[in-house]
C-alpha cells in the first residue's frame, strides 16, 4: 500500500494515494486517496501542499443537468467512524503549476491539513496517465 500514514490520536489515516502522470508541459494535474476517520468526531480537510505544485486545492465534481462542474471547496467534512474516497470524476487534490510533469513510476510527498489532526503527510505514486482508480 502507497503511502499510508496515520495520527492515532484523531484516527484519521490516509490510504492508496495516487496521481495520474501528465503530458510534457502540463501544469495542472490531479492527486486521489482514502480518508478513513476510525475516530468517533467529524474531522475536516482544510487544505494540501506539496513541492510537486506551486498551490494543491480541494476540488468537487458535481453534476448541474448535463454538465459536469469542478469547483473549489474551503473544507471537506471526513465524518467520524467513515471514509472518504477522492477519485476520478468526483472529490480531489487539484495540483496546480506542477514544477515539473508527473511521471509514471514516481513518487512525491502531500500534506494534508486537518481541523482536529492537524498535518498529516503521505507518499502520493504517480500511476499511468490514464489509471481509472485504485489497484492494490
Amino acid at each position: 500500500m502507497a503511502g499510508a500514514s496515520v495520527d492515532a490520536q484523531s484516527g484519521i489515516e490516509l490510504r492508496d494515494a495516487w496521481a495520474r502522470a501528465t503530458p510534457p508541459g502540463a501544469q495542472i494535474g490531479a492527486a486521489y486517496l482514502e480518508i478513513r476517520n476510525a475516530g468517533d468526531k467529524a474531522d475536516r480537510l482544510l487544505s494540501a501542499s506539496s513541492a510537486a505544485a506551486k498551490r494543491v486545492e480541494v476540488h468537487v465534481t458535481q453534476r448541474d443537468g448535463d454538465v459536469m462542474k469542478m469547483r473549489e471547496v474551503k473544507a471537506l467534512e471526513v465524518p467520524g467512524r467513515q471514509s472518504v474516497k477522492l477519485e476520478p470524476g468526483g472529490r480531489h487534490l487539484m495540483l496546480v503549476e506542477l514544477a515539473q510533469p508527473l511521471k509514471q513510476g514516481e513518487r512525491f510527498r502531500l500534506r494534508l491539513r486537518f481541523e482536529g489532526a492537524g498535518e498529516l503527510e503521505t507518499e502520493v505514486q504517480v500511476r499511468a496517465l490514464g489509471a481509472r482508480g485504485h489497484h492494490h
